[in-house]
């Protein structure tokens, strides 16, 4: 999956917070708990255990929210990652990242979960 396919539900020139291109989208929004993470993992369970790439530990992918220039070498680089969703591995990805405001999307995108320093919302479409 590469960050372009959220196009097709996001207007991903918004960075702030989640801007879907249909009404068909629900969205909840969880407070930041601080220190070195962006939910706990008590909200981690609350906000997928609803869905079912929780239950089979399916793959997810993270993409930074904004491309960063490295002004050494003017590189245009967009961070991103992959896990496999379970508490164990997205406790490891917000401790060790150096995104700072992502999007985390199964590859079908039935949801989006965002998250930056102030806030997390977690989107389902029905």
């Amino acid at each position: 999956m590469q960050f372009n396919d959220l196009k097709s539900v996001l207007d991903t020139d918004n960075e702030n917070g989640l801007t879907f291109l249909s009404p068909n989208w629900r969205i909840s929004q969880f407070p930041i708990i601080g220190g070195d993470q962006w939910i706990s993992e008590e909200q981690f369970h609350e906000v997928f255990s609803v869905i079912g790439e929780y239950q089979t530990d399916e793959k997810v992918f993270i993409f930074e929210t904004f491309e960063r220039v490295y002004k050494a070498t003017g590189v245009t680089k967009r961070l991103n990652s992959e896990l496999n969703l379970n508490w164990a591995s997205f406790k490891h990805f917000q401790q060790s990242t150096d995104i700072l405001c992502f999007y985390l999307v199964p590859e079908n995108l039935s949801w989006v979960f965002y998250g930056n320093r102030e806030c997390c919302l977690f989107a389902k479409s029905y």
